[in-house]
């Protein structure tokens, strides 16, 4: 091999490890703190197609937290069925597409309340509505 072909040769391995050894672009964190009311019991079940996070009961201001990878084709999605009472709904709680460059320091951090779901949205330095429960 000639010195040209040779450099051709190691760029496209090096391209070819980097590409499939690393198939994240991000580290990112899920964080649904239950603000519904004393004594109100939020019911969660959060998934994406490839991870259960199984079901889990929140008391007032309690916390439900996971980390993932975001994979490099930005298709990363996990959605949540939570209710409480009267109050029952499917929510996308994190859509890479959407999410990537609004939620702050790689979290997205959720409070979950009686007239809905609001989200910290760095761009607002606050909680912004984004849900309504289902009627």
């Amino acid at each position: 091999m000639d010195g040209t072909a040779l450099k051709v040769f190691f760029i496209l391995a090096t391209a070819q490890i980097v590409f499939f050894s690393s198939p994240a672009i991000a580290k990112y964190d899920v964080v649904i703190v239950n603000f519904l009311g004393e004594n109100m019991t939020l019911n969660l079940h959060c998934q994406s197609k490839d991870d259960d996070l199984g079901v889990h009961d929140l008391p007032y201001t309690d916390v439900f937290e996971w980390r993932f990878d975001v994979n490099i084709w930005r298709t990363t999605l996990f959605y949540c069925d939570m209710g409480s009472g009267d109050l029952k709904g499917r929510f996308d709680i994190f859509v890479a597409k959407r999410d990537l460059n609004r939620c702050g320091n790689d979290k997205c951090i959720w409070h979950v309340m009686r007239d809905g779901l609001y989200l910290y949205l760095k761009s607002a330095d606050n909680y912004v509505h984004q849900f309504d429960w289902p009627k």
